[in-house]
């Protein structure tokens, strides 16, 4: 990898490395031959097709980590930071974000290195300014980032509106991508708040109707939230008509996430109420009717659990009877069960 060598047999050692890189066996003799520290000096003083090489080999070498001590010292984070700070060209940006993706995704000391390295503000001001598809890359770099209790949550409120204008706005790879984020976001609890004041089950509602095709993240997301009673009131102003609509679909992962979700917000008086008055028992009867056993046996059972939760008011009983409950619930009874169901 010497500078001076030929850019052909550079471009062509470098491939050999990442070949090399992808064997467990090979790492110590890889950190021995001190490979980290040439792979970042190729990132910084090598030609675009050499960078985005060692770029590779790079992120292949962080997934085993008896290689982290190396990679930390190397200053591999802030050389890739350093890149989106220079205003580099749409190749090395690319090159960047993608690093920074994989290397953020499974380990926290990546995380932690890459925020204190500055990356944060140089990815929010990328949001606000580049173009679709480095803004979705930014906005997963910090969905990942975002999984750090100490994140501003300002700078997650941003990185969410860009997501949703993305979910709108983007082609379908950078919708999937978007949402996929959002939904990675929502597993950390501590980011509910920020996702609230950005408005998001309203967001979700409108990207439920507007794009079937994110039906399923939506829902999910929705799902994630209705664990959390903070996130109820929300979930019952916006989003109660679309969950109760999306159980009836066709699309079982749809429909499991919004029973799943209606159940979560039956689990306190106001919720059961909310939900019966806007005709929940009518529409979980007619859920009970369109899906059968063994087919679908993780919908009916939502909705079952459901479904007694709403007949648990003794004051509600002869409205539960008069609008199908009862009947949905002893047509349950008929089905032949697995011992396990």
């Amino acid at each position: 990898l010497n500078l001076h060598s030929e850019p052909e047999a550079r471009l062509d050692t470098l491939h050999s490395l990442w070949t090399i890189a992808m064997c467990a066996d090979n790492q110590a003799a890889l950190r021995a031959a001190g490979s980290v520290s040439a792979l970042v000096t190729t990132l910084v003083l090598g030609v675009s097709a050499e960078r985005e090489v060692a770029a590779g080999v790079l992120t292949t070498l962080a997934a085993y980590p008896d290689n982290h001590e190396d990679i930390l010292e190397a200053g591999v984070f802030d050389t890739l930071v350093d890149i989106l700070n220079v205003g580099a060209s749409d190749g090395d940006t690319h090159l960047s974000l993608d690093a920074l993706l994989l290397l953020t995704k499974h380990s926290r000391e990546n995380r932690v290195t890459v925020r204190d390295a500055g990356a944060v503000p140089i990815l929010v001001q990328l949001l606000l300014s580049a173009r679709a598809e480095v803004k979705a890359k930014c906005a997963a770099v910090l969905a990942n980032l975002s999984k750090e209790p100490d994140i501003d949550p300002e700078v997650l409120q941003a990185r969410v509106a860009v997501s949703f204008d993305l979910l709108m706005t983007g082609t379908p790879d950078v919708q999937e991508r978007m949402a996929a984020a959002l939904v990675s976001v929502a597993q950390t609890a501590k980011n509910h708040k920020p996702l609230r004041d950005a408005g998001v089950v309203a967001e979700l509602v409108r990207v439920s109707k507007e794009f079937a095709s994110l039906r399923k993240w939506a829902t999910a997301l929705m799902r994630m939230l209705a664990t959390n009673s903070d996130n109820h009131a929300q979930l019952l102003e916006h989003a109660l008509e679309a969950l109760l609509q999306m159980v009836l679909g066709p699309d079982m992962t749809v429909a499991e996430n919004s029973i799943a979700a209606l159940v979560h917000l039956m689990l306190n008086k106001h919720g059961r109420s909310a939900i019966r008055n806007a005709g929940g028992v009518q529409v979980l009867a007619r859920m009970m009717e369109l899906h059968t056993i063994p087919s679908v046996p993780v919908v009916l059972e939502y909705g079952v659990k459901a479904l007694s939760l709403l007949s648990d008011d003794l004051e509600q009983v002869t409205s539960f009877c008069e609008e199908g409950g009862i009947h949905a619930l002893v047509r349950v009874c008929s089905f032949q069960f697995t011992a396990a169901q």
